[in-house]
């Protein structure tokens, strides 16, 4: 609504974990991946989280949390929250 009124893209007012959702959420944690050319284990070491949780948010069985996506944000590249506002 803010963004139509002050007619800026909303990306640009979203913060990151809004954005992350707004942007697919699991769907951009699958491309992320991919585009490092990581397995679903690989990601959940780098992230620190299960292999589970990972396969649950890429196939949005699960909404990632706040404090889920602050794990990732903290121990994955930081080309992560980067990729974002891309």
């Amino acid at each position: 609504m803010y963004a139509a009124l002050y007619g800026i893209p909303v990306e640009d007012i979203l913060d990151d974990y809004t954005l992350f959702l707004h942007r697919g959420g699991g769907d951009f944690l699958r491309r992320y991946r991919e585009a490092k050319g990581w397995s679903r284990q690989q990601l959940a070491d780098h992230a620190k989280v299960s292999r589970t949780s990972i396969r649950c948010w890429e196939n949005g069985q699960k909404t990632i949390s706040q404090r889920c996506f602050c794990l990732l944000v903290e121990n994955l590249d930081s080309d992560f929250p980067s990729m974002l506002r891309m």
